[in-house]
């Protein structure tokens, strides 16, 4: 019989849709959560440079009832999106200038 586990979650800004991050006890991961506009804020966090595993959340261009997830791993989380944003912004600007 598996023994039950404990999770704190903590409320970075007191909302409960805002920053969360979250800990299973006896366990070195950590979980960190967020809106989209919260983003400058979660990546200030610690937590963000460290090695991890990321889930990117938007809508599906191609069917506006189901969100699209991107999965990525990093050992530098932050600048992992980083690069994700400028190759995005670099992507966003060829489309317009087509």
């Amino acid at each position: 019989m598996t023994q039950g586990r404990s999770i704190r979650l903590f409320l970075v800004d007191g909302t409960p849709n805002g920053l969360l991050t979250a800990e299973i006890m006896n366990w070195t991961g950590h979980v960190l959560t967020g809106p989209r506009s919260k983003l400058s804020e979660l990546v200030q966090r610690p937590e963000c440079g460290r090695t991890g595993i990321y889930f990117l959340v938007g809508p599906d261009p191609e069917n506006s009832l189901r969100p699209l997830v991107y999965i990525g791993e990093s050992d530098d989380t932050y600048g992992e999106w980083q690069d994700r944003q400028v190759t995005a912004a670099a992507e966003t600007a060829g489309q317009e200038n087509a």
